[in-house]
């Protein structure tokens, strides 16, 4: 399969992670809040319960954890050394360990040792991992509601898989991808000529082809053979990218304005794009027209992105249907930004956390880090989370109903 020709090679986003690290640094540590069922926090003396306030994994102490990433029922973290851990719920083999044993502490997955993994990301039944080679890792359980097949593992079947397994499409044609993604039944990867790949479940229009079929093996999105993309990111039934000049490119689901198409109150539960639109396509006029994006994050039924202005803008559930730009975060120098059910996290150079949602009761929410002030009443303005102040956070990852944080402490 022929790459396009396109010159320009690509070395992912984990070298502008990379950048929140040095050498020698205080030792750092992960912390976990939100929903506890399955032991997704890796609290075993919290197992089941609630923790609305930032917790420390004290099981993690002695990896030199780098970055994290959350699913629905799972997380994952991942080492300065390349080694994955991941505990949660282990039904439909999402961990990796080989069993549908749960864990409620870390447990490295030793399907992936002997390959130095630079990133991995977490589904709702499934998992993967991208080598530093740019080859990609899945598994888990290929099953989506009903038993229905998602192909969401990309290997041609729809048998699950218990341990790691390489994506074999990607290493037979050549194809080496330098970043994942992932949402709730489908994956999106990049290869290093900035061609973006999509497959499993095709329902919403989330694999951008103009289709709703669903995808076994991983498939071009077209309409970037000829607009090469700098960076991916995954929702549940959505998908987003950035291309080459800055311009933000979404499609997918859209019934909650996750797609900041913008337009009129008439969303309904059938509302897609099935091929790639820009963002604010419906608003000529909208002030991020004129800006290039340097990160995209999608959530449940949201997203955000922080412009080359420093500007970081959010949109979706149902709250804003086009890019609104949260002016307490002007001028705070945000490099990440993270979103949730509902929720988003905005993290600066600074290692200073942030996180909303929507206004009203549906922004309710278990996973702001807090405390009490976080649940029962929804925070609609950008909050720093002041328990995390003594410490300099290095990454953050959201889910549906938790989050983790990779942190070290302030000097």
């Amino acid at each position: 399969m022929l790459l396009w020709g396109r010159r320009v090679v690509r070395r992912g986003p984990q070298a502008a992670f990379a950048a929140a690290f040095s050498s020698g640094a205080p030792a750092r540590r992960v912390f976990a809040w939100g929903d506890g069922k399955n032991g997704k926090l890796g609290l075993p003396a919290s197992s089941g319960k609630t923790v609305l306030s930032p917790y420390i994994i004290d099981s993690l102490d002695d990896f030199n954890v780098v970055n994290v990433c959350v699913g629905l029922e799972h997380t994952a973290a991942l080492t300065e050394e390349g080694q994955v851990l991941t505990w949660g719920l282990g039904s439909k083999y999402r961990l990796g360990h080989g069993t549908e044993e749960s864990e409620e502490a870390p447990r490295v997955v030793e399907g992936l040792v002997g390959h130095h993994i630079d990133s991995v990301v977490c589904g709702e039944l499934y998992s993967a991992a991208l080598s530093s080679e740019g080859r990609v890792f899945t598994w888990g359980n290929d099953a989506g509601r009903l038993s229905s097949s998602t192909f969401v593992l990309g290997h041609g079947t729809a048998e699950p898989t218990a341990v790691p397994t390489e994506i074999e499409f990607f290493q037979s044609e050549g194809i080496r991808i330098v970043q994942i993604a992932g949402g709730k039944s489908h994956m999106l990867a990049l290869d290093e000529h900035g061609g973006v790949w999509a497959w499993g479940k095709g329902d919403y229009g989330r694999l951008g082809n103009g289709d709703v079929a669903s995808q076994a093996v991983p498939t071009p999105i077209e309409m970037f053979e000829e607009i090469p993309v700098k960076f991916i990111a995954a929702g549940e039934h959505h998908g987003s990218a950035i291309a080459d000049d800055g311009e933000v490119w979404m499609w997918g689901r859209n019934h909650q304005g996750q797609l900041g198409m913008g337009g009129g109150l008439t969303m309904d539960m059938y509302a897609m794009e099935g091929y790639p639109c820009v963002l604010a396509a419906n608003e000529e006029d909208h002030e991020v027209n004129d800006l290039d994006a340097e990160f995209v994050a999608c959530g449940s039924s949201n997203a955000a992105m922080i412009a080359d202005n420093g500007e970081v803008y959010a949109w979706g559930s149902s709250g804003w249907l086009s890019p609104h730009r949260m002016s307490l975060l002007s001028g705070i120098g945000a490099w990440k930004v993270s979103c949730g059910g509902s929720n988003f996290f905005a993290l600066t150079r600074d290692g200073d956390l942030y996180s909303w949602s929507k206004s009203g009761i549906m922004g309710q929410s278990k996973s702001l880090g807090h405390g009490s002030s976080g649940f029962g009443s929804s925070l609609a303005q950008p909050t720093l989370v002041e328990a995390l102040a003594p410490w300099k956070v290095l990454d953050v990852s959201a889910g549906k109903n938790h989050a983790v944080v990779v942190a070290e402490k302030r000097t």
